[in-house]
């Protein structure tokens, strides 16, 4: 039996005061100061993004499909247990930042 690695994929609006202190921590202040902010409603002068991240919660096997030639399964080991593998900061249509292996960015599609 194989040992599949599992993860977690989180997401913080940036409107609150977790997700914006986060979102410091990983890109600085430059870039989360240039994000769009809201004008008009409740949420005025909060910023108008989200971050997303992907945690590695398990070890294993990350399988990313076969060879052809040698009919072997392609792969490799994950270790990374506990940390941030992959975090992005995004807004409604686009993707403003990134951070991280982006080989896990399938992972935050929607």
């Amino acid at each position: 039996m194989t040992q599949y690695a599992s993860f977690q994929t989180n997401v913080a609006w940036l409107g609150k005061d977790f997700g914006e202190s986060f979102a410091r921590r990983v890109f600085g202040d430059t870039v989360v100061d240039a994000l769009p902010r809201y004008a008009r409603g409740n949420s005025t002068g909060k910023i108008k993004a989200e971050i997303a991240w992907v945690r590695c919660i398990e070890g294993g096997w990350v399988g990313q499909g076969r060879d052809a030639m040698r009919e072997e399964a392609i792969g490799r080991v994950e270790r990374r247990v506990g940390k941030m593998l992959y975090v992005q900061l995004r807004g409604r249509d686009a993707v403003f930042a990134s951070s991280g292996d982006s080989s896990y960015e399938y992972l935050l599609r929607n």
